[in-house]
């Protein structure tokens, strides 16, 4: 299944056709207007240890200058059985670089992210957006031509509280290494006659999460570990008159060599942008 999409992602890229880089899992090098802002209300639902868990998340983006925008966000769980707040936080983005053309561009972004709040992942796992107070950062490249495009993540994320479990032990020292690799095809309209056209694209990302952390079994014994995760996500993404985006995404988990894992995932999200 990964050497398909490897496949289509490489045949899409010599299309020719038309694109969106809108990505459902992951951001785009691109940043929204100046001065201009957005919400997003995203929920994340999966099965872990036969119960079903729930992630809902606000953001508010604003486009401060070309090349920075941020988000604000705040997410909340019922990890604990009883939905309540978790985390919160900033997110932003200044681009680096910027190759623009007629149906194309080029650009690279960095990013930084910081999240506080309350530590109720699991396993030392941060590959489910608003999972636990951590800073974060790394560099975003996305290539859009025609209806194609194509964008790569490549950052790493340290943990600001240890995770304790419930029937002892506990894991320290948290350190994450994550990649992705996103492409998305515009299906609909073959021509824009206006910008109230509805656009309909669709999405396959590839996303990997490695984490290196200490493991404390609650008595003496303590041990450096590592595990990771290897996610196949996809799906349908509706955008009305250029300002409402509707997303849905599934998740495939390909690989997981963590004790206590996400079984596969559905993502809903809402945004509107206010232009």
């Amino acid at each position: 299944m990964i050497r398909l999409l490897v496949i289509v992602f490489v045949l899409s890229v010599f299309s020719g056709l038309r694109a969106q880089e809108l990505f459902i899992q992951t951001e785009p090098a691109s940043n929204m207007p100046v001065g201009r802002f957005g919400v997003r209300v995203t929920s994340d639902l999966w099965s872990e240890n036969t119960r079903r868990v729930s992630r809902l998340g606000a953001e508010m983006m604003y486009g401060i200058s070309k090349e920075l925008m941020v988000h604000l966000q705040a997410y909340g769980s019922n990890s604990n059985n009883t939905f309540e707040p978790e985390t919160f936080g900033i997110y932003a983005k200044y681009r680096l670089l910027s190759d623009d053309d007629f149906k194309y561009h080029f650009r690279i972004s960095a990013y930084g992210e910081v999240l506080g709040g309350k530590q109720q992942n699991s396993t030392p796992s941060f590959s489910s957006k608003g999972a636990g107070p951590m800073v974060a950062g790394g560099l975003i490249a996305t290539l859009l031509k025609n209806r194609f495009a194509l964008s790569s993540t490549a950052g790493a994320t340290r943990s600001l509280k240890d995770i304790f479990k419930k029937d002892g032990g506990s894991f320290t020292n948290i350190t994450g290494i994550n990649a992705s690799l996103s492409a998305g095809y515009l299906v609909y309209p073959n021509t824009y006659t206006s910008y109230a056209d509805p656009n309909i694209n669709i999405y396959a990302e590839l996303l990997g999460y490695n984490s290196y952390f200490q493991w404390n079994d609650g008595f003496d014994y303590s041990t450096q570990r590592s595990g990771g995760e290897l996610l196949l996500s996809f799906g349908p993404q509706l955008i009305l008159n250029s300002v409402a985006r509707f997303d849905v995404a599934y998740s495939l988990l390909l690989k997981s060599n963590f004790n206590e894992k996400r079984s596969n995932s559905l993502l809903l999200r809402f945004e509107y942008n206010f232009y």
